[in-house]
């Protein structure tokens, strides 16, 4: 495997862990204010249920918090496809152009 497949691989690890460590900080959040939550399964739920807590939330600090850990879970999300259709088209490039010597 070249150096840049391993790099760009390393890399789309990295947001995938990122990606869950902040999912399973949302599902928490989300658990100690009584919503239902599987640490399992429905992830898409979860971030529906997330924004309706970000919407009802009337604490002003509380609701900011939220809001920038929903941006962040974004961002990681963007950087994960992001680093993965890199992977993707790195490894195309390389099987079409012919593997390097």
């Amino acid at each position: 495997m070249e150096m840049t497949h391993v790099i760009l691989l390393v890399v789309f690890a990295f947001w995938c862990v990122a990606g869950t460590l902040y999912g399973f900080r949302v599902k928490a959040i989300l658990r100690d204010r009584g919503f239902p939550v599987s640490f399992l399964s429905n992830n898409f739920q979860d971030l529906s249920y997330f924004s309706e807590l970000i919407r009802d939330e009337s604490d002003l600090s509380k609701r900011v918090d939220y809001m920038r850990l929903r941006t962040r879970i974004r961002v990681i999300f963007a950087m994960a496809y992001l680093s993965a259709g890199a992977l993707a088209a790195q490894m195309i490039l390389w099987r079409h152009t012919g593997a390097p010597n």
